[in-house]
């Protein structure tokens, strides 16, 4: 049998089972069978297949045939232009996770970092990170004990043994170390949408990578608290999300206190990545005392000034414009824009633009910061008046006495 005789047949019994790359996955199993590239193949058609040959790559186009995915009968799947191992015990690689990988590339190229990968499945995401952020380490963790095996092969395959370790290991348990980032793609897919999948995601890869519970977010709620204990100051949380979850992943987000920096779409202008960092919480004390010098020139923007009677202290565009000697005095001026702000965050998120609402998010909070510090120099100016009033009255009281003395 010559090979475009082979490809004709392979791909009409995967046209009947109703494979829609039938011809495509025909050529590459071929090029499987023989050992040589599809390229290499198709350039000679008429060149004659053996037996043994022919018996394998009937093998190949019978477990086609089922549904089981290409990535799994070759045991191998190309994602970040590497070929990684992979085998039914993790996920197939998917394109939009390489979106995921290339923001954080650009985001943190020439630093040098610390980063988690949680639930890592085959280390195809930290381990195209490490290879591409030539200073940073970093750690994959994952709960199928078979994943981290496949992981490890790919370590040994990439040489990279020296920069990342990979754990079995359930994220929700304690870690000793912080981390400059937090990257995941965990499962989020609702559990009631698993019936729904294509034959060959639903009979072939691992449910448990795939079943995000209820709504699809039970593990990215739970990847988010965890966050917040592992990450140092000025972390970053990177996440891969399912389609329409952005509205309520970022509603999560933002009451754990993470605000939104970045978001990527993916081919088909769905939000797929989130990246967050994680804003620390002060108390009073520590707040009263803590203003970074970044923080004080922020927003001083002086276009225009605040009238003490402006009602809302937005501009046309959403921005502030106040004179620092005037409104920004004025506690309660101050507490009124700290409340608009806020309230258009809310806004902004409702309708489905967590930028701008983190934006918002922002001005609220330096008011909030202004707000304390006036507050704090209201007590200090009520105690000092409260401690002249009582050095008075004494002084009062000793003049009477010395009055009704000499009398």
């Amino acid at each position: 049998m010559k090979t475009l005789e082979a490809i004709k047949i392979g791909s009409e019994l995967l046209k009947k089972k109703n494979i829609e790359s039938y011809i495509l996955d025909s050529e590459i199993l071929l090029s499987k069978t023989l050992n040589k590239s599809r390229e290499e193949i198709l350039v000679k058609l008429d060149q004659n297949i053996n037996k043994k040959d022919i018996i394998a790559f009937k093998e190949y186009i019978a477990r086609r045939s089922k549904n089981e995915p290409i990535a799994y009968i070759l045991k191998e799947k190309e994602f970040w232009s590497k070929n990684f191992y992979i085998n039914k015990d993790v996920l197939v690689p998917r394109p939009e996770t390489e979106l995921l990988v290339d923001i954080i590339v650009k985001t943190y190229k020439e630093r040098k970092i610390t980063i988690l990968d949680i639930g890592t499945g085959s280390g195809c995401i930290i381990l195209s990170l490490i290879s591409s952020l030539e200073n940073s380490n970093g750690i994959g963790i994952d709960i199928s004990k078979n994943a981290i095996l496949v992981a490890k092969k790919n370590l040994q395959r990439f040489k990279l043994s020296n920069r990342v370790k990979f754990i079995n290991r359930s994220f929700e348990r304690l870690f000793d170390k912080k981390f400059d980032l937090v990257v995941s793609n965990p499962p989020y897919i609702d559990q009631k949408d698993i019936k729904n999948l294509s034959n060959d995601v639903k009979r072939y890869e691992p449910r448990i990578a795939l079943d995000g519970g209820n709504h699809g977010l039970d593990l990215i709620k739970k990847v988010i608290y965890k966050s917040k204990n592992i990450l140092r100051v000025k972390g970053m949380l990177a996440l891969e999300i399912g389609n329409e979850q952005i509205k309520k992943v970022s509603k999560i987000l933002f009451d754990n206190n993470f605000r939104i920096k970045q978001v990527v779409k993916d081919y088909k202008n769905n939000v797929r990545c989130i990246l967050a960092y994680y804003k620390w919480k002060m108390n009073n004390n520590r707040r009263r005392n803590f203003r970074p010098r970044s923080q004080k020139n922020n927003f001083r923007r002086r276009t225009n000034s605040l009238s003490s009677n402006s009602s809302s202290g937005l501009g046309n565009n959403g921005n502030m414009i106040f004179n620092r000697n005037g409104s920004m005095n004025n506690i309660h001026n101050v507490e009124k824009t700290m409340l608009k702000y806020q309230q258009l965050a809310k806004d902004a998120h409702s309708n489905g633009d967590p930028v701008l609402a983190q934006n918002y998010l922002q001005h609220a909070d330096h008011f909030l910061r202004r707000y304390n510090e006036l507050n704090v120099k209201k007590e200090i100016l009520t105690e000092k008046n409260s401690l002249e009033e009582k050095n008075s009255n004494s002084e009062e009281n000793k003049d009477k006495n010395i009055s009704q003395t000499s009398n």
